[in-house]
């Protein structure tokens, strides 16, 4: 029987015994890949130190091979070890089974394998007296792995997960945190600004317990396609474009054995292949920067985004502003306050006109319970630069006061809450500060025809699509200026989703798109606005029934036109 002790030389364990399916549907001894092989030694690394596995591999979505190298390790460990329990978990249930299948297909070609007690396509059993198994489960059941201890854990595709995070907080603590332990979560990049995007981030940091390791497209062996003769590739070579050159240093600066002009030629066959160089990125990233600017389904102009991103810059202020009543009557001052929610790249100008877009949080939550912040932008109307923002988790009725206060700093700007939700409190808030250059909607009643106005923006069905494709014209055509980098990120994690609508990736947040967006709308009202003749004056009564009412007839009317 193949295996009774602890494996001293796992590698050669691995290829000594067990055997994969190729690429050319053919059942060959597995030997492993340079970047297989290297994603191994950091894992030796941590048995040799007497550490805890903890691995997240972020890899391109061909030529790496992890999920068969991660699952390679978890068999042997299963096999060679008694009494272990593995958990493999996927984003769905044909995933999960491909995964088991790769380890079920290595103990049905081992020489003499242990008994087992039962295999089934959702889990492998061994017989004591060893008593080890290995089973699946999808993203899907949120009490996975919860109720039982595991020692090894595979966690494929994590962004693809339905709740990323709950999910994984309810895992981790199932595997015990001493050095005989295994997670290794692998994975392709998906979205801008999610919650694996965070979860990397974090890592690279040094703020969770996991290594982070990217596997860039040019480590693999099969990356090459042959140039020609010597006047050839003096020709290739004077031909390399500057994003070209920069990748042949980076190669180079691997050590690889590879020729990097035969690599960069592979490189362009793969564009012609695939139709687009951002194809190429997003299937075969050369940084993990690159990896998640290109990864998912973008609404907005990546490209354009980009550019915007690497002109980014920290506000010249960051804090909030102090309302005072004197003689002279009001004054509006901005303090430099410790925890403040404004950031500002420009103070408001003599003379310049300001609009402002506002969407609301549900409250005081905090970060944790996974509610969208209040977010706020400010736009020059005339420049079409983004001058300020507020961000932060802020009662409905506060923001208000807040909007107030730099609505009146910003030149009496126009301002535009959403109307949705709780952001009907923070109109009122508004308006009880006295302020009076409030957005007000045109709307017609199905009914009587009858046209009135209501206040705020209200995002509807009928009014998110427009909404959106506003935003993304001046974002393609080069005419909106933001240099605030969170924002860049929530438009570039602002993807399509598979109903076909486009919002935030899961864990994500697109609060900052929406105020964004509401604010750029903006642009286009100020210069003809004129708020109604029946607004209501500082102070004056304002029947909140009655505007809930309207708004839920409103929606209703959006969601049959739309």
């Amino acid at each position: 029987m193949v295996g009774t002790e602890r494996v001293e030389n796992r590698r050669k364990w691995i290829e000594d015994n067990l055997w994969i399916r190729s690429d050319r549907a053919q059942l060959v001894p597995f030997r492993l890949r340079r970047p297989q092989v290297m994603v191994l030694e950091r894992i030796e690394a941590d048995v040799e130190a007497r550490r805890p596995i903890r691995k997240i591999v972020l890899k391109p979505r061909q030529k790496a091979g992890m999920s068969t190298l991660i699952e390679s390790v978890m068999f042997e460990r299963i096999y060679n070890q008694p009494h272990r329990s593995g958990l493999v978990i996927s984003h769905s249930l044909p995933s999960s089974r491909h995964l088991l299948g790769i380890s079920k297909r290595f103990h049905e070609h081992l020489r003499d394998p242990r008994p087992t007690d039962f295999s089934s396509r959702a889990e492998v059993k061994y017989s004591a007296p060893h008593d080890s198994e290995m089973r699946i489960e999808t993203a899907s059941n949120i009490d996975a792995g919860a109720s039982f201890t595991i020692q090894d854990l595979h966690c494929s595709e994590l962004p693809r997960w339905p709740d990323p995070k709950e999910l994984l907080g309810h895992m981790l603590p199932a595997v015990p945190d001493h050095p005989d332990t295994m997670i290794i979560i692998e994975t392709t990049a998906v979205a801008f600004g999610d919650y694996f995007h965070q979860l990397w981030l974090d890592t690279k940091a040094g703020e969770t317990d996991f290594e982070a390791i990217f596997l860039p497209w040019f480590i693999a062996e099969e990356t090459t396609v042959p140039i020609g003769a010597n006047g050839d590739r003096k020709a290739f070579e004077a031909g390399l474009d500057d994003e070209e050159r920069a990748l042949k240093a980076q190669i180079e600066s691997h050590g690889l054995p590879e020729d990097s002009l035969e690599q960069l030629n592979w490189r362009r066959a793969t564009i012609r292949k695939l139709g687009s160089v951002n194809e190429f990125r997003r299937q075969y990233p050369a940084n993990d920067e690159e990896c998640f600017l290109v990864a998912g389904t973008c609404r907005f102009d990546v490209g354009k985004l980009r550019e915007m991103m690497a002109l980014c810059e920290p506000p010249s202020l960051q804090g909030g502003l102090v309302r005072e009543t004197t003689p002279r009557g009001r004054v509006i001052e901005f303090r430099d306050l410790p925890g403040g929610m404004l950031s500002v790249w420009e103070e408001p100008k003599k003379g310049g006109k300001y609009v402002i877009g506002a969407d609301t949080s549900e409250g005081v939550e905090g970060e944790e319970s996974g509610l969208d912040p209040s977010s706020v932008h400010v736009i020059d109307a005339k420049t079409l630069k983004v001058v300020a923002t507020i961000h932060g988790y802020i009662d409905p009725d506060l923001l208000g006061e807040d909007l107030a206060d730099l609505g009146w700093w910003y030149n009496n700007a126009l301002v535009a809450p959403e109307a949705n939700n709780h952001g009907l409190t923070t109109c009122k808030a508004l308006q009880r500060a006295g302020y009076t250059r409030i957005f007000w909607r045109r709307i017609e009643d199905d009914r009587t025809r009858k046209r009135t106005r209501k206040i705020g923006w209200l995002t509807s069905p009928r009014t998110r699509g427009p909404l959106v494709d506003n935003l993304a014209a001046m974002i393609r055509e080069g005419e909106l200026e933001c240099l605030d980098s969170a924002t860049i990120g929530e438009c570039l994690g602002f993807v399509r989703h598979p109903d076909g609508k486009y919002k935030a990736a899961a864990g994500g947040h697109d609060d900052r798109v929406v105020s964004l967006a509401i604010a750029a709308w903006m642009v286009n009202e100020v210069d003809t606005y004129e708020a109604p003749v029946d607004e209501k004056p500082e102070g004056a009564y304002i029947d909140f029934d009655e505007m809930v009412r309207d708004l839920e007839r409103e929606n209703r009317s959006a969601r049959m036109r739309a």
